[in-house]
């Protein structure tokens, strides 16, 4: 789960997303909604002065992100701006949008494995309340139009079916530190962003369940566990600050890219491979604009639209999806319902309970398709046909993506006959 990017600012460009789910240059943001000729900003291009657009944090709030949804009008993006009153100045930057040119890595894995182009986050409001929808399919009635963090969320969430179940997980937030484990939070202990990324130790369900406290791990245990072939059934990943993605800090998207792909070759290269689904997605939309207006399901959301990238040997290739049927939406419970199908496991809400889970955008009986190995240090380049720098293949030695090498179907015993 990384950080504050609308679908599109990041993939409204991509090449093959149709209308309207695609980037479209008629419309125009008001600077004023109360004042229609007071100007406007039409989406642009901003790969040129990208560093300088991330280094600026756009408002996200609860308030901006109601003015900017505008009873679904979709157009006070630029204005909703104004609550912040030195973010006047740069209002236009929540209209700007990036290519294969700043965001490479992004846009090979997606051209490479599935883009979900009608997928949302699940609260209209900032990133707390999305984080706890990841795991809860719900905020809680606590959750008012600010949603702070709380310290003693005792609502129930996904790990406690799967713990009951005994089915293994772990929540591999990247500065914890393990000396935490199984304590009462104390938020001192939270950098900036974890306060609101890293939510399990909220639960004390969990911080007081000798069973499920010391599961609360940090990115190095992840990567002990991928070279140890040790993995969970379920993990999450939330990221540092400076990895995020999130703008207006020190999070540079060179970084968070890095970040990514190294997370993504560590499972490629490991026997984990063949059997892991990793969903790499966007918390909310960061102040940038999208065009699709979300459902309003409930008094809560759906959010804006957020990419979804599934990186699986069993992903569909080259696909770009626009829902279950087409034009359903779905937010993060989604990843729910695909744990509770996977397993068995019954609902917590009416969220997952009514969310179909994510098997469509895989074929359980493709041939395997051998991993995507993109540098890890520096930036890939896009498209994917003129990366020399990236490479596939999975038990043999990475070879050039020019020339893929072959493997033999594989058709694993699943219990899902609709599968394609």
């Amino acid at each position: 789960m990384q950080e504050n990017h609308s679908f599109d600012n990041f993939f409204g460009a991509f090449p093959g997303v149709k209308a309207p789910f695609s980037l479209n240059n008629t419309i125009c943001y008001p600077y004023n909604l109360t004042d229609p000729q007071g100007g406007c900003v039409k989406p642009w291009n901003g790969d040129n002065i990208s560093s300088k657009i991330q280094a600026w944090g756009l408002s996200h709030s609860y308030g901006t992100s109601h003015l900017a949804y505008n009873q679904g009008a979709m157009n006070g993006f630029v204005d909703a701006q104004k609550v912040l009153p030195n973010n006047s100045e740069f209002a236009n930057y929540s209209a700007s949008y990036y290519t294969g040119k700043t965001i490479p890595n992004y846009w090979d894995l997606a051209s490479y494995y599935t883009l979900d182009a009608n997928f949302f986050s699940s609260v209209l409001s900032y990133s707390y309340p999305n984080h706890v929808e990841m795991v809860a399919a719900q905020t809680g009635p606590y959750c008012n139009n600010l949603c702070k963090p709380a310290y003693n969320l005792t609502f129930p969430t996904i790990v406690n079916e799967l713990q009951a179940n005994k089915i293994t997980w772990k929540f591999y937030a990247a500065p914890w530190e393990d000396s935490h484990d199984c304590k009462p939070v104390n938020s001192s202990w939270l950098t900036h962003g974890q306060e609101v990324w890293n939510i399990l130790p909220d639960f004390t369900t969990i911080t007081t369940n000798p069973n499920e406290c010391h599961r609360i791990q940090n990115i190095n245990d992840f990567f002990k566990d991928v070279n140890n072939d040790n993995l969970p059934s379920v993990s999450w990943i939330t990221p540092d600050l400076n990895e995020s993605d999130h703008p207006g800090v020190t999070a540079t998207l060179p970084r968070g890219q890095q970040y990514i792909t190294s997370i993504v070759d560590a499972i490629s290269d490991s026997p984990m491979w063949k059997s892991t689904a990793i969903f790499i997605t966007w918390d909310e939309f960061g102040g940038y604009f999208d065009q699709v207006a979300p459902s309003q399901v409930d008094s809560y959301g759906y959010g804006f639209r957020v990419p979804l990238i599934v990186v699986s040997p069993y992903a569909k290739h080259g696909f770009i999806s626009y829902g279950p049927r087409s034009g359903q939406q779905q937010d993060f419970s989604s990843f729910l319902s695909t744990i509770e199908w996977n397993w068995g496991l019954g609902n917590l809400t009416d969220r997952d309970g009514n969310n179909p889970p994510l098997k469509y955008l895989f074929n359980f009986h493709q041939s395997p398709m051998p991993p995507l190995v993109l540098p890890s240090n520096i930036l890939a380049t896009y498209p994917l046909s003129s990366c020399s720098l990236c490479l596939v293949g999975f038990g043999i030695k990475p070879i050039s993506v020019a020339n893929p090498p072959a493997y033999p179907v594989v058709v694993p015993a699943y219990p899902d006959p609709d599968l394609s």
